[in-house]
C-alpha cells in the first residue's frame, strides 16, 4: 500500500527541515529548519479519526513553538546585544531550549505524554530523526556544566520512570530519555562520538518500535500474548531488546561501552551515574523479555495459518540487526 501523496510531502519537508538546521552557519538559519521540521511533523502526527494523535500534535507543538521563541530571542540578542551580555548568559537559555526540544532532562515532561499518543511509526520518527538536529546544536555550544548535568538527570529519569511502566510507548519513551543522556555525556567529551551512538540506538530502536507494530502491540500484556510468526521471531525480537539495554555481548554494549572509556578521562563521576541508571534500565528489559520468553512460550494451535504468511519488513531488520549483534563477542572477548 502506497502513502499518500500528503504524507510523502511532509516527509520529505521533515528530511529537509533536519538537513538545513544541521548546515546552517547561523542561529537564524537554524531555527528556520527546526520551524520546518516541526511544521511537516505535526500533519504526521495528527489523526482525525483519533483524538489522542490529535492531543499529542498540540502538545508537540506548544512544547517546540516555547523552544524556537527561546532561539529565535537568543539569536536576535546576540546580534544586538553581544557586548552588553558574557556568553554563557546567552549560551544557558539556548541550550535549555534545545534540551527542551530534544526531551532530555529535567525538561523531558512532555515526552513520554506526547509518546502515548502516537502511532509506532511516528514514535520511531520522534525517537530517531527528530532528536538529530536538536543534538547536532547543542554540540555546537560549549557549556559541559550544563550538558553533564543534563545527562545524569536523563540517565537516572529514564531508569526509574521505566520501572513501573506497563505501555510499551511511555516504556520506550522513558528508555530514550535515558540514552540520551549518554548521547549528551558523550559529547561533552567528543564531538563526533554521539552520532555513532544514535546510529546504534536508532537501529535498534526501529526494530523493536517495527516489532510493535507488526503485532500491535501496545500494552506489556498484549507484548506476552502477541501472536509471533515463528519461534525465531520472538526470539529476534527479544535480543534487541536486550541489545537496546545494553546487555554485552549485543550490539547495545558497544556504544555503552566506546562512550565510557571516553567519558571516564573527563568526567568519572558521571560516566560511574550512569552505569548505575543503565543497570536500572537493564533491569525492566530483563523483565520485560524474561515473562515474554521463558515464562509465556506456547504454541496455540489455531495460530498455524497466521505463521504461514510472516510479515518479513521488521523480521527481516531484527534478523539483520541481532546478525550484527554477534559481531560482538570477538571484539569483547579480550576485556
Amino acid at each position: 500500500m502506497f502513502p499518500k501523496p500528503s504524507t510523502v510531502l511532509f516527509f520529505i519537508t521533515l528530511l529537509s527541515g533536519t538537513l538545513m538546521s544541521v548546515s546552517s552557519t547561523t542561529w537564524m538559519g537554524a531555527w528556520m529548519g527546526l520551524e520546518i521540521n516541526m511544521l511537516s511533523f505535526i500533519p504526521l502526527i495528527s489523526n482525525s479519526s483519533n483524538q489522542r494523535t490529535t492531543e499529542s500534535s498540540i502538545k508537540y507543538f506548544i512544547i517546540q513553538a516555547i523552544g524556537s521563541v527561546v532561539i529565535i530571542t537568543v539569536a536576535l540578542t546576540s546580534v544586538t546585544m553581544s557586548s552588553l551580555f558574557h556568553s554563557w548568559v546567552l549560551s544557558s537559555p539556548l541550550i535549555l531550549a534545545l534540551l527542551l526540544k530534544s526531551g532530555a532532562a529535567p525538561l523531558h515532561f512532555w515526552f513520554p505524554g506526547v509518546m502515548e499518543g502516537m502511532n509506532w511509526m511516528n514514535c520511531m520518527t520522534l525517537m530517531t530523526w527528530q532528536s538529530v538536529a536538536p543534538l547536532a546544536l547543542i554540540s555546537y555550544t560549549n557549556s559541559p556544566q550544563i550538558l553533564l548535568s543534563s545527562a545524569i538527570l536523563s540517565g537516572f529519569v529514564g531508569a526509574l520512570g521505566g520501572l513501573n511502566q506497563t505501555l510499551l510507548r511511555k516504556l520506550m519513551a522513558y528508555s530514550s530519555i535515558g540514552h540520551m543522556g549518554w548521547m549528551l555525556a558523550s559529547m561533552n567529551s567528543s564531538e563526533t562520538f554521539w552520532l555513532m551512538y544514535l546510529m546504534v540506538y536508532s537501529l535498534l530502536s526501529i526494530a523493536v518500535a517495527s516489532a510493535f507494530n507488526s503485532t500491535n502491540s501496545f500494552h506489556i500484556g498484549q507484548f506476552f500474548q502477541a501472536q509471533m510468526p515463528n519461534n525465531m521471531t520472538k526470539y529476534l525480537l527479544n535480543t534487541n531488546l536486550l541489545s537496546l539495554g545494553g546487555l554485552p555481548p549485543f550490539l547495545g554494549f558497544f556504544p555503552k561501552w566506546m562512550a565510557i572509556q571516553v567519558i571516564m578521562t573527563n568526567s568519572p563521576l558521571t560516566t560511574i551515574m550512569l552505569i548505575l541508571a543503565a543497570l536500572i534500565n537493564l533491569f525492566y528489559y530483563i523483565r520485560l523479555t524474561f515473562s515474554a520468553f521463558i515464562t509465556t512460550t506456547y504454541n496455540q494451535k489455531w495460530s498455524i495459518k497466521t505463521r504461514l504468511q510472516p510479515n518479513l519488513g521488521p523480521e527481516t531488520i531484527m534478523a539483520v540487526l541481532s546478525m550484527t549483534s554477534l559481531l560482538m563477542i570477538p571484539m569483547i572477548w579480550p576485556l
